[in-house]
């Protein structure tokens, strides 16, 4: 890589959780280079510093670059998930699923945040509790097609998957 030396302080202070100097180091290397690489690296960094907007900025970057690539429609979403902009999230959630159904975790959140939408009061005649409930229903058969080492891999969403069906189904 043409800056070698800064991209390993960049990758240094990932390491060491200092996560927003970590993306001012990659927006340096941008300004010079603006690869995929380094717009997803930092906003990879910018969400870890919960500076969201920093990393939206970047992700719509990426979508505009590969708009068909479901994970920068994930991390998009994942932004305005961890700030409880769940409508916002379930937009981006969506297309993630569009253009790859069986995104295990992006099933996970968007199945959450229906939820969340959908409230306590009166959830079970609202649109968004039997959207999550399919999401649901729908990670179970993906689960159910993985390879013993994919299970492995996955098995903390999973398990996160079953509590919170477990949960909505009460």
């Amino acid at each position: 890589m043409e800056h070698s030396k800064e991209y390993e302080q960049a990758l240094l202070l990932e390491k060491e959780a200092k996560w927003e100097e970590s993306a001012l180091a990659y927006e340096q290397m941008l300004l010079k280079n603006e690869t995929v690489f380094l717009l997803s690296k930092c906003g990879w960094c910018y969400s870890r510093a919960e500076c969201y907007d920093s990393a939206i900025e970047k992700f719509n970057k990426l979508i505009e670059i590969e708009k068909d690539n479901p994970k920068w429609f994930y991390m998009k979403g994942y932004q305005f998930y961890m700030q409880k902009k769940y409508i916002e999230s379930i937009e981006c959630f969506d297309k993630a699923l569009e253009l790859k159904s069986d995104y295990f975790v992006v099933l996970y959140r968007n199945a959450y945040a229906n939820l969340q939408v959908a409230g306590e009061y009166m959830k079970l005649k609202k649109a968004e509790y039997w959207k999550a409930i399919g999401l649901l229903e729908r990670a179970h058969e993906v689960w159910n097609g993985f390879s013993s080492e994919e299970k492995d891999k996955e098995k903390k969403t999973y398990f996160d998957i079953n509590f919170l069906h477990g949960k909505a189904l009460e």
